[in-house]
């Protein structure tokens, strides 16, 4: 692995299913000062990356042991994947990852190798938005076992509106230790009433510029994902 990734921190990996908007939260990091590369597509993932979900995605699985052989043939395989991957990145990166929507099959995987990896999932609507969190539909080969540090959820989504999705995840004993922070553009105050009733763990404003947005998302990640301390394991235990 090139040695100026060994310095600074990562990788931070973004992931979604198509249609779902990462090429914005891919733009906003990047401007954030977070190097994801520079062999990458129109949709700003990255080719090398890429090729390597082709080539191991459906080989690895979440409901399989795999062998050591394929983990270390895995691990070599990434790393020099990485080397190329990271061949440019500058000294003054805050932190490196990738965009490559498959990620998140491969993420026991990328754990085993990054401990302190951070990963965003980006989903297209509520509907999907519930299916990621409480792994049904097309994510129900994902596990539960590691629950995410953090939903963002905006209150205008398609299909179930944010408010839906915020009742289900708060009324469930299983995932109503997630945190959730609500960001809409919205000023009125029964929302902001009705959303903490709903046991809402912080409520952001979306300001209208994008480097005031761009800012306000990475002062939200940083207090929630560095700063905060995570609810434990048996916060997410079924009562």
């Amino acid at each position: 692995m090139a040695s100026i990734a060994q310095q600074v921190p990562g990788p931070f990996i973004i992931g979604a299913t198509g249609g779902s908007g990462t090429r914005v939260v891919a733009r906003m990091v990047r401007a954030a000062d977070l190097y994801i590369g520079e062999n990458l597509n129109e949709s700003e993932d990255a080719l090398d990356l890429g090729a390597y979900s082709d080539r191991w995605i459906n080989t690895f699985s979440w409901d399989v042991q795999p062998s050591c052989q394929l983990l270390a043939d895995m691990s070599q395989n990434l790393n020099t994947v990485l080397e190329e991957h990271l061949r440019d990145v500058p000294p003054d990166a805050r932190a490196w990852g990738w965009k490559e929507p498959r990620s998140s099959f491969l993420l026991p995987f990328y754990h085993s190798q990054f401990p302190n990896m951070k990963f965003l999932h980006v989903v297209r609507d509520g509907e999907e938005a519930l299916e990621f969190l409480f792994c049904r539909g097309a994510y129900s080969n994902r596990s539960f076992d590691h629950p995410p540090k953090l939903v963002v959820l905006d209150l205008k989504l398609p299909k179930i509106d944010g408010l839906e999705v915020l009742r289900t995840i708060k009324n469930d004993n299983h995932a109503q230790a997630i945190p959730v922070a609500i960001l809409t553009s919205s000023k009125e105050d029964r929302d902001l009433v009705d959303n903490y009733k709903l046991g809402v763990n912080s409520y952001i404003q979306k300001p209208v510029y994008f480097n005031q947005f761009r800012d306000t998302v990475k002062q939200l990640g940083l207090y929630w994902l560095v700063v905060n301390q995570s609810p434990p394991s048996s916060a997410f235990a079924t009562k």
